[in-house]
């Protein structure tokens, strides 16, 4: 599955006014479900297995952990003026 997610990822992130990019601008009140409902669209169509879009995003990164040194590194960087994907933990 996870060299379909990042084909998918990959192809959005192409796509200038993809969905993907719309979640990250905070543009629309519902982004954030029609991007759930994409992924599991697209994922469902390169795996051929039916991917439930509910809560997609945290059901994936579930096992992602914190990275201590890695959010210290980014408070010197946000701190020296620096703009950064992550803003807060």
């Amino acid at each position: 599955m996870e060299k379909h997610f990042v084909a998918v990822i990959a192809d959005l992130q192409n796509q200038p006014d993809s969905i993907l990019h719309q979640v990250e601008r905070g543009s629309g009140e519902d982004s954030r479900e029609a991007l759930e409902r994409e992924l599991a669209a697209r994922l469902t169509e390169r795996h051929g297995r039916q991917v439930d879009p509910e809560a997609l995003p945290e059901r994936m990164f579930a096992a992602a952990e914190v990275n201590d040194a890695m959010v210290e590194i980014l408070g010197y960087a946000r701190n020296a003026g620096w703009r950064t994907a992550v803003s807060q933990v």
